[in-house]
């Protein structure tokens, strides 16, 4: 309660001072607080608010990191396609900054994009990577399944945090 309650003080000190970008971070993490308090519709009208100040500042990687919120979100509350949409373009913004890092750093992205690929598709095994070949590497493939762009997006998130660790 006593986040909830500073989230909602930062929010409404950034409105008097007029820092949009404060305004962001203050709706970004009152939006997480009421998802762990078990309101998800309530964080929904918070994070898109952040994502609206993030993108009104042009700043992609909160922009990024408001929508991979969204689509967890979404995900709770049973919205599978609203979740994929959310989070594909959470990592496509994200990807489009160069995987840089901000407040919320890239990997996290990466792992809550493949938490709702998984479970949109949680049995299926990935394939071999490899360039556009099916596991039984006759060329069919023109596009990933669900189960491998789960693979691919655990796979950035893991690259990229040992990138951090080097």
């Amino acid at each position: 309660e006593r986040a909830r309650e500073a989230f909602a003080e930062d929010i409404e000190v950034a409105l008097e001072v007029k820092s949009r970008y404060t305004e962001g971070y203050g709706e970004l993490g009152l939006g997480r607080v009421l998802v762990d308090q078990g309101l998800p519709e309530d964080a929904l009208e918070h994070l898109r608010t952040a994502r609206q100040r993030f993108e009104e500042l042009n700043t992609p990687v909160e922009v990024s990191a408001a929508s991979a919120f969204i689509g967890i979100v979404h995900l709770g509350l049973g919205d599978r396609e609203s979740a994929l949409r959310s989070t594909s373009e959470a990592v496509k913004t994200l990807e489009a900054a160069g995987d840089v890092s901000g407040e919320y750093p890239p990997q996290q992205i990466w792992w809550l994009r493949y938490q709702v690929l998984k479970s949109a598709d949680p049995h299926q095994a990935p394939k071999k990577r490899g360039k556009g070949k099916t596991a039984k590497g006759d060329g069919r493939d023109s596009s990933p399944a669900l189960g491998d762009q789960a693979w691919e997006a655990l796979h950035r998130a893991h690259d990229i945090t040992l990138q951090g660790i080097a």
